[in-house]
C-alpha cells in the first residue's frame, strides 16, 4: 500500500527546525564562540515564516516519506503468445453526437444549440442530450455546458423523457439506434451544417 505523507503545520515546523539545527552546527566556528561579525551567525537568527520556508520544508517532508516508504517498482510484462490483441474503444464526444443528430434530422448545429422550443428542434435536442448521457462519461452539468449552457436539470428531464418514450415508441427507438450506428460507424468529422 502506498503511503502518502500528510503535511501538517507541525511537520513543516519540525523540518524547519532540523534544517536550522544543521545550519547552526555548520555556523559555529571551531573555537565555539559566536562572533557577531560572522555572517553565518546573522543568517541563523529566527525569522518570520515565509512561503519559501514552507516550500523547502515540504520538500524535506516528501524526501523523508520517500525514504521511509519507497514507491513500488513497475514491471513491464511482455504479452504472452496466446493473448488476444486489445482494441481500445473510445466513447464518442458530445460534439460528435450533436453532429450525428444534426445530420439525421437535417438541422444546423446552431438550431440544435439555440433557445428555440419548436417541436422540430426540441426532439432532436432531447435525443442528443439522452445519447450524450448514455454514451459518454460526462456529468449532467458538463453536458449542459456543451449544449449552450443548459442547466443540468434540463438535461435530466430530457434523458428521462426520451428513456420513457423509447419504451413506448418503436419508431423513436429505431431512430435512436440509427443515430447510434451513425456515431459508431461514422467518421470523426460528420458533415453537419454549422449555421
Amino acid at each position: 500500500m502506498l503511503h502518502t505523507p500528510i503535511i501538517t503545520r507541525e511537520s513543516v515546523i519540525e523540518a524547519k527546525r532540523t534544517r536550522r539545527a544543521r545550519f547552526t552546527q555548520k555556523a559555529v566556528p571551531d573555537d565555539g564562540i559566536l562572533h557577531p561579525q560572522d555572517r553565518r551567525v546573522k543568517r541563523e537568527r529566527p525569522k518570520d515564516f515565509s512561503p519559501r520556508d514552507l516550500e523547502l520544508s515540504s520538500r524535506e517532508v516528501f524526501d523523508l516519506a520517500k525514504r521511509k516508504h519507497p514507491l513500488p517498482q513497475v514491471k513491464i510484462v511482455e504479452p504472452a503468445e496466446n493473448d488476444l490483441p486489445v482494441e481500445i474503444v473510445r466513447a464518442p464526444t458530445v460534439e460528435r453526437i450533436q453532429r450525428a443528430v444534426c445530420e439525421h434530422y437535417h438541422i444546423s448545429m446552431l438550431d440544435l444549440l439555440s433557445e428555440r422550443r419548436t417541436a422540430v428542434i426540441v426532439e432532436p435536442r432531447q435525443i442528443a442530450m439522452y445519447l450524450a448521457k448514455m454514451l459518454t462519461p460526462r456529468s449532467l452539468p458538463d453536458i449542459g455546458r456543451r449544449f449552450n449552457g443548459k442547466d443540468h436539470t434540463t438535461i435530466l428531464y430530457a434523458v428521462r423523457k426520451i428513456a420513457a418514450l423509447l419504451k413506448e415508441d418503436a419508431e423513436l427507438a429505431a431512430t435512436v439506434e440509427k443515430i447510434k450506428q451513425r456515431i459508431d460507424v461514422g467518421s470523426p468529422a460528420l458533415a453537419c451544417a454549422r449555421g
